[in-house]
């Protein structure tokens, strides 16, 4: 690879391409949701994992709707710590949308998981989910986002045969992206 007119020779590459400041969009067909990137909606969404019960605590508390999408562990931990930001502003409720049909895949393998701390935050996601104390929306998969006098309407499918619901704030947690970006100059890998 040659980086200002210099080359360098490797056994290996590891492409860490900077994933985390790149998260995916909300639009489950991998591209932005219609209206995602417009100012009025924009100012709703958050990505990845916001620290929901610190920094940015007045923002989704109290009395917020708040809505998380997406199934890995950074959807999982925020869930878990919206319901703990619920339990000190009870006004606050938590929606979880799923684009799968069957939210067990996030409780991972309780008990038995390989990993004790996965196992146990999947148990724990799935007892606040049979207490009733997070809403899911499975088959959820957004298609457009809208602000409108009555909050974030977050729409999942076509206009003859889709669904919505309303939040006041939506946290996308589907993963992130790669920056397939070469940099110009060595310097820039640091």
């Amino acid at each position: 690879m040659a980086f200002g007119g210099k080359s360098l020779q490797a056994d290996a590459i590891i492409d860490a391409s900077g994933t985390w400041f790149k998260p995916n969009p909300a639009g489950a067909n991998g591209l932005a949701a219609r209206g995602e990137t417009a100012e009025a909606v924009a100012v709703h969404l958050a990505y990845g994992m916001p620290d929901v019960l610190g920094a940015a605590r007045a923002r989704y508390a109290p009395g917020k709707r708040v809505a998380v999408l997406g199934a890995g562990h950074s959807a999982v931990g925020t869930l878990i710590d919206l319901v703990r930001l619920a339990e000190a502003a009870p006004a606050t409720k938590v929606s979880w949308l799923i684009r799968g049909d069957n939210p067990a895949k996030a409780f991972g393998g309780g008990a038995n998981d390989a990993l004790a701390a996965r196992g146990a935050l999947g148990s724990l996601l799935a007892k606040l989910v049979s207490e009733h104390r997070i809403t899911i929306e499975a088959a959820f998969r957004v298609s457009d986002l809208a602000a409108t006098q009555d909050g974030l309407r977050i729409g999942a499918g076509s206009a003859c045969c889709g669904r919505s619901i309303i939040a006041d704030e939506l946290i996308v947690a589907t993963g992130f992206r790669p920056d397939p970006r070469i940099p110009d100059r060595a310097a820039d890998l640091t």
